[in-house]
This record gives structure tokens, C-alpha cells and sequence, in this order.
């Protein structure tokens, strides 16, 4: 493909009281776990990343939609190699590469890896490689024989892709690979952008007795229809259909009813990384003549050490 596509600290005394429910010392000891993780999460807390540390980052997404008058289903996969290059004071630098396996082919097909860019705590990524992007964009231009004038726009061959040319959107890519949370505990606000508002994270236990931080929010309805309407006008794009703009395609769909939920999970190790992240959105639809769909999108994306710098 041309581009990347993507687009308090007191445990509730009912987390006691589930944990304790049955299990005995069992569950003494997970709830103890789950303390001590906490503990280690976010107490003063010197960097645990270091220079010559390499991770590699995979994102799945599944989606699946059931309906009454039709049914769907995708996957799709991308992986990320995140090497630490140094600890400065105010955050890390990073290169964002591929796999060191991927093919020249495959390799040719984008310009955008590797990337180096600052992660400072809370914020989100920085550019650093400007210029070398800057030039890798116009290598890859020449090589596909494109201008500048595509730059921006979207077509089709297997797939919808957006012809993307500037270094700018590089950092916005990377965030969904992006582990780092600055205050992960029991009781800290937590929110995604298409939530309606801010909930606490829950210390909970999953399936394995390993300890977890969840956060359970109210899906954004305008988000839902403002990714709808943005598909809308990617398509007409694509078709040549001029008509449709953002706020035409957000009319139409101003007679659906939709409601839903965002699931967040964490999982974290005994060395405090946050390991794997995964992302349930459900969402209902009901339409102006009733017809009803149901979505479920499930995105997780896990984190594995392959070198460190011992």
C-alpha cells in the first residue's frame, strides 16, 4: 500500500469485596499483586527505558457488524519496531521503523520509517527527522511517478489509500502504538477521544489472576458520525461524486440513533511496562426506519522486548 492507514489511589472497598468473594489466599495475594503493581507504577518512578532498548509493537483490529439487512467482517495487522536511541531530560528519543525482515518491495511502498521523534510524558510524539522525511517524500513521489498535486487525495486499487506527503501526519500514525501512559493506577482519569467524558481506572484481575487497569466509557455519538461522515466523503472522492462534503454527509446521518461503549484494558508486567492494550468499541445503530446494526471493533496492540541494553 502507498501509506500507513490508521487513521484516587484507594481500591474501592467493592474490588475487595468481589476479589474475597471466594478463592481464599488466592485472592489475598492477587489483591496484593495488584497493590504493589500499583505501587511501582507510580511512585517517583526514574525511567524504565534505556538507551539501546528495542521493542516490537503489534496492532491488530478486527471489526465485525451484524444487521438486519447485512453482515461484515474484517482484519487487519501492522507492526512497528520502537527503538530507544537516548533518555534525555526532557523524554525519550525514539526510532519507529519496520521489521527488520520486511522486504525492499514492501519497504518502497512507503516513505515514512524510520522515524525518530521526542516522547515527552503526556504529550504526544515530536518530530525530529524532519528533513530526511522531507526528501525521502520526494524520492518516493518520483519513484511512483506522482506529483505534488496528488498529494492529499485518495484512490483506489485493493483497497482505499490516501496519498500522504506530508512528515507531519508521520507522528500522528505512531500514536496508536504508543504504550506510554504517564499516570496508570486506581482511581486516575482516564479518557479516549471519542468518549463522552473522563471515568477512573478499576485495578481488576483478568482470566489469568495477572492485574489489569480498566477503564468502561460512554461512546461519543458525534464521533461515530463524524468517522462516518469522513468515509463518506473519501468515497465520493474516489467516485468523483462532488456533491458529498463533511457536513452533507453528517445531515444524513443525523436521524440514526447510536449508543455504545469503549472498553480499555491494560496489562502490565513485573518491570512496570504496560505490555499489551486492548480496545473493545460496541456500538448500536438504529435507523430512521428501524433497522438496527451492531459493531464490534476489537483493536489490541502488544509490546515485546527483543533487546535491551544489557
Amino acid at each position: 500500500m502507498i501509506a500507513f492507514l490508521l487513521n484516587g489511589a484507594i481500591l474501592s472497598s467493592g474490588f475487595f469485596s468481589r476479589l474475597l468473594g471466594g478463592g481464599g489466599m488466592f485472592r489475598i495475594l492477587a489483591v496484593l499483586s495488584v497493590l504493589m503493581m500499583q505501587a511501582c507504577v507510580t511512585s517517583g518512578k526514574p525511567s524504565i527505558d534505556h538507551v539501546g532498548d528495542k521493542h516490537e509493537i503489534v496492532l491488530k483490529r478486527n471489526s465485525e457488524t451484524s444487521g438486519d439487512k447485512s453482515s461484515s467482517s474484517s482484519n487487519s495487522q501492522y507492526t512497528l519496531i520502537e527503538k530507544v536511541i537516548a533518555v534525555r531530560e526532557d523524554g525519550l528519543e525514539l526510532e519507529f521503523d519496520l521489521p527488520d525482515d520486511t522486504s525492499a518491495e514492501d519497504r518502497a511502498r512507503t516513505w515514512q520509517y524510520p522515524v525518530r521523534v521526542l516522547k515527552r510524558e503526556g504529550r504526544p510524539f515530536e518530530l525530529l527527522n524532519r528533513q530526511e522525511l522531507e526528501e525521502r517524500v520526494q524520492s518516493w513521489l518520483e519513484k511512483w511517478n506522482l506529483t505534488k498535486e496528488a498529494c492529499g487525495h485518495w484512490i483506489f486499487t485493493w483497497t482505499a489509500i490516501k496519498i500522504e506527503c506530508n512528515p507531519d501526519s508521520v507522528p500522528e500514525l505512531l500514536e496508536p502504538f504508543d504504550l506510554r501512559i504517564s499516570d496508570l493506577r486506581e482511581g486516575a482519569l482516564y479518557h479516549e477521544s471519542d468518549a463522552l467524558e473522563p471515568v477512573r481506572l478499576r485495578a481488576e484481575l483478568n482470566s489469568s489472576g495477572r492485574p489489569t487497569y480498566v477503564a468502561r466509557m460512554t461512546l461519543d455519538p458525534y464521533a461515530v458520525r463524524r468517522a462516518r461522515a469522513e468515509q463518506a466523503v473519501v468515497v465520493a472522492e474516489i467516485m468523483r461524486d462532488d456533491s458529498v462534503t463533511l457536513e452533507t454527509a453528517l445531515q444524513r446521518q443525523t436521524a440514526d440513533h447510536i449508543t455504545g461503549t469503549i472498553t480499555t484494558t491494560f496489562e502490565v508486567d513485573a518491570a512496570k511496562r504496560i505490555t499489551r492494550r486492548t480496545r473493545i468499541h460496541e456500538i448500536v445503530t438504529v435507523a430512521e426506519d428501524g433497522a438496527t446494526e451492531r459493531e464490534i471493533v476489537t483493536e489490541a496492540v502488544t509490546r515485546k522486548l527483543l533487546q535491551n541494553s544489557d
